[in-house]
């Protein structure tokens, strides 16, 4: 019998509800998700539970993943050597000299590039769903589900960065986030920065997780909701506001700084999350 890939796509789960342990369920296909967090509160912990959620379809090839690390490659060298992502961008290209850039490639442009690349393979899976008729892409091993995975995306729209190379990031960005729902796609950017200004791709992403930000503005910024946040204690990781969840806490699934290398990655079951313990 044929796996449900679509079904496996459609969400993950986050970790559990501090309030009841319940497991938090995050949905995925249909849905771009925003991280926001300062540094150590669970970012890239969280980009590690998506990845060790996605594994078995990542082992089997229903799911792809694109990493793009404008930290250049800091953030996810490990998960590229340990075999989760199918293309892996951290810079390479930059500075090399061309009749388009004469006094050499800069390094955001390489990610312009590589989104503009993606993003034209994705318009033409809509393009097929529009002829046919159909509402969602069937993910199969042959058409898998891709995950875009940015991480550091506000380091790609510092003040010094080309107009030119901001705006094609912002378009590329922007049209995936906003015209591609549902055609097997989801993307997935982190960041620092949840303001609008300085990070101004944030319209369009439809799911968001607030780890510890500094003001009640950077939660309401990054999961949509109008609400009078408590901040998020200090000094504990894996807190997180998300979208949907109004004032309630989620804690996210720990996972290792070096997942595990994709050799026959079984499928997860709800009883490896560990329940909160009480305090």
């Amino acid at each position: 019998m044929s796996e449900n890939w679509n079904q496996y796509f459609s969400r993950i789960r986050l970790g559990r509800w501090t309030d009841n342990n319940a497991v938090c369920w995050m949905p995925f296909h249909g849905f771009h998700i925003f991280v926001g967090g300062e540094t150590g509160y669970g970012k890239s912990n969280t980009e590690r539970v998506i990845l060790s959620e996605l594994s078995y379809g990542i082992d089997q090839g229903a799911v792809e993943v694109i990493g793009l690390d404008a930290q250049l490659g800091v953030e996810l060298q490990p998960v590229q050597d340990a075999g989760y992502l199918k293309e892996f961008y951290c810079g390479d290209g930059a500075g090399i000299k061309s009749d388009e850039w004469p006094e050499g490639k800069p390094y955001e442009a390489t990610f312009a590039e590589a989104l503009e690349q993606h993003l034209e393979q994705g318009m033409d899976r809509t393009k097929h769903m529009r002829r046919r008729g159909i509402n969602e892409w069937k993910i199969t091993k042959t058409d898998p589900g891709r995950v875009i995975l940015l991480d550091e995306a506000g380091q790609l729209f510092r003040p010094n960065v080309d107009p030119k190379i901001k705006k094609r990031l912002i378009t590329a960005v922007d049209t995936f986030t906003y015209q591609m729902r549902k055609c097997g796609y989801v993307f997935v950017a982190c960041t620092q920065q949840p303001n609008l200004k300085d990070i101004p791709i944030r319209h369009g992403f439809t799911f968001g997780i607030a780890h510890h930000q500094g003001t009640p503005l950077g939660y309401q910024q990054v999961t949509k909701l109008q609400l009078d946040f408590p901040p998020l204690p200090l000094g504990v990781q894996g807190l997180a506001y998300i979208t949907s969840g109004g004032k309630r806490v989620a804690r996210s699934q720990y996972m290792p700084t070096v997942l595990p290398k994709l050799r026959g990655a079984r499928q997860v079951n709800e009883s490896r999350i560990p329940a909160i313990a009480a305090s």
